[in-house]
């Protein structure tokens, strides 16, 4: 209860007067407040939102200054993280994009072409963005995309050295070198722009001969001299793969020396630099390769050590790397391989037991894969790279699949190449090749009746893809076998596609098939004929289409005949099991059937390894990924990459 004091009893007795000139004062006072803080609330409710407007669009434009002079300074993750925090808040602000997708593609993160591929088609991108975002899709986004981005582009940008040039890394993995080395030749701008000068020395360098790497060695002191330091330092890398590319004598500046001052120079480029002076000491090069131990075996002791093996110095380097593999990571892996090398088996085993933390699991597993090759051990090695793909599912940073199928080639561990591949293009990044290019890998899976593997590699490729007649018509057969599409729509899609390519008759194949699920044989029949003119089916498969055709269509007796003939062990599981099925829906005895140890069924989820499960949660999270409408990939100089 509140305390009475004088003026509080005082006032209340003027509150209760019953005066009218006291009571009228009273009323008067008491609107005069109200009017007073109903106008200090007005002003109040107006003034906040552009205030706080205000203060908001002056967070994020700093944010957006942050973001542009980390770019300026190249700390990326910093403008990675200010440039995101811009286009979560103001989604339109394309500086804010520029920035993100440059400091994405500098911290090579896995799913930046999409981003690039999004900038590259925005009506707002100058031409150095466009053909900035070019290279990025080049270095490191699925071949059909970057090839697709360079098919919308004008013609005339197309013939562009320097558009070639953006190109040139993803052409020289395709094997065009040619082409981009003549096209760079005939640029005017091939003695002044480093840019395109890099490119001609790697194309060069790819195909290396005695005049080849000497002009690329010209190319290279030509960079330096016009103190071109970071294309440069990629040529230093380039040339130091190459045989004779780092060779003592002329025209190479004292390397050491140059590098010494180079800001954005690694250990690596540091080590390369010395390749002229072991070239020129031969057999006395100790003195050498004792220099750089002494300066980098505690710096940078991992790459020492691989430099080391690569100088066939594996026994030094297995030994210096003792200590240091204890506690580094990337010590540990290369001393790994230096034992490899020099099959040092009981110290391998040794060191395979006692990896240090942090380990990257990948190299670790590719490692004990190879050492249990080395001892024929079958069992170890099928774990150790059941493993190396476990722990590649879950590496963000870059597509690990690939680089282990690119491992396993050089040991000749077939069936690990044939699921790399898979789970490689499953997840959708990185440098997945064309369609086309991937049909060697398709034959080897159809072969081991892999046909749940093909429909999802399928799937994937179509994202890419989307044009590619042959990829369609493949994809809606699988779906088909899969029974993850009805017959009436496979039949309506498959027809559309036989008539917007009258030049492929191979494709009735599919349609008849897709007749035959849809319970129209007569309609089947009437393919062959035309499918019969196609030299890409076997005859096999038009045997067993006219055979089912034949029974499912009441001429049992004809369709035995050709039944008969057909042998089904050279169909997938999936074929022979959907032909059965067909067979059987009429209930006619004694057809010759697609034997029943044919149709063993495939394991169950549960009983997949991990690196399965994983890419199929990886692919329903990338159902969402939009990719900007490209037009149907084409590679210079060539036609449209179907």
């Amino acid at each position: 209860m509140a305390k009475w004091n004088p003026q509080s009893i005082q006032s209340d007795l003027a509150a209760f007067s019953d005066d009218p000139r006291v009571q009228q004062e009273l009323r008067r006072r008491r609107r005069r407040i109200i009017a007073i803080s109903v106008a200090i609330c007005v002003i109040v409710g107006l003034g906040a939102p552009p205030a706080y407007r205000a203060f908001r669009t002056y967070q994020i434009n700093r944010n957006l200054e942050t973001a542009k002079a980390a770019a300026r300074v190249e700390d990326w993750g910093t403008a990675r993280n200010k440039a995101r925090s811009v286009l979560l808040a103001r989604p339109g602000d394309f500086d804010a994009y520029r920035i993100w997708h440059k400091a994405l593609s500098n911290m090579n993160e896995p799913r930046t072409y999409m981003v690039a591929a999004q900038l590259f088609m925005d009506p707002r991108a100058t031409r150095e963005d466009r053909l900035f975002a070019l290279g990025v899709l080049a270095r490191q986004g699925p071949e059909a995309v970057a090839l697709g981005a360079f098919a919308s582009m004008d013609e005339s940008m197309r013939e562009e050295p320097s558009v070639l040039a953006a190109l040139s890394p993803l052409l020289i993995r395709r094997g065009e070198s040619a082409l981009v080395e003549k096209t760079l030749r005939e640029s005017p701008a091939a003695q002044s722009d480093p840019a395109i000068q890099l490119e001609l020395l790697r194309s060069l360098c790819s195909a290396p001969s005695e005049e080849r790497v000497k002009e690329a060695r010209q190319i290279f002191a030509g960079l330096i001299a016009a103190n071109a330091s970071e294309p440069a330092l990629q040529a230093l890398l380039i040339l130091a793969e190459t045989p004779g590319g780092l060779a003592k004598g002329e025209p190479l500046p004292p390397l050491p020396e140059w590098v010494q001052v180079q800001p954005k120079a690694t250990t690596l480029h540091h080590l390369n630099a010395l390749h002229p002076e072991i070239d020129e000491a031969g057999a006395a090069s100790g003195p050498i390769f004792q220099r750089a131990i002494d300066r980098f075996l505690d710096l940078d002791p991992g790459t020492l050590g691989t430099w080391l093996v690569r100088h066939n110095q594996s026994d030094r380097a297995a030994d210096l790397l003792a200590a240091a593999a204890l506690s580094s990571p990337s010590a540990y892996i290369a001393r790994l391989h230096a034992l490899l090398r020099t099959k040092r088996t009981d110290e391998i085993t040794a060191l395979l037991d006692d990896p240090p933390d942090s380990c990257d699991l990948v190299d670790l597993w590719l490692a004990k894969a190879a050492a249990a090759r080395m001892r024929d051990d079958r069992p170890a090695e099928s774990e150790a790279w059941v493993n190396a793909l476990n722990n590649a599912a879950f590496d963000q940073s870059r597509n690990r699949f690939l680089e282990i199928g690119q491992y396993a080639t050089t040991l000749g561990a077939a069936s690990v190449i044939e699921d790399s591949w898979v789970a490689g293009i499953r997840i959708g990044w990185g440098p997945i090749p064309l369609y086309r290019d991937l049909r060697p890998v398709f034959a080897s899976l159809s072969t081991k009746s892999r046909s749940e593997d093909l429909l999802a590699i399928f799937r994937t490729l179509l994202r890419f893809e989307p044009m590619n007649v042959d990829l369609i018509n493949n994809y809606h057969y699988l779906a088909l076998l899969h029974e993850l599409e009805s017959p009436a729509d496979a039949v309506s899609a498959l027809e559309n596609l036989v008539a917007s390519a009258p030049d492929k008759p191979e494709f009735l194949s599919a349609l008849a098939f897709a007749h035959l699920m849809a319970d129209q044989p007569e309609q089947a029949l009437a393919r062959i004929p035309a499918l019969r003119q196609s030299k890409r089916v076997s005859p096999m498969m038009i045997q067993a289409l006219e055979g089912t055709a034949r029974v499912l269509a009441g001429q049992p007796d004809a369709g035995r005949q050709l039944l008969d003939q057909v042998n089904w062990r050279l169909f997938m599981r999936a074929e022979s099991h959907a032909f059965r099925k067909l067979l059987t829906r009429r209930e006619i005895r004694d057809l010759p059937l697609p034997p029943l140890e044919l149709l063993t069924p495939t394991p169950g989820p549960e009983d997949a390894p991990a690196w399965r499960r994983a890419v199929e949660r990886l692919e329903k999270q990338r159902a969402k990924d939009m990719l900007p409408a490209l037009p149907i990939p084409q590679v210079p100089g060539t036609v449209t990459a179907e």
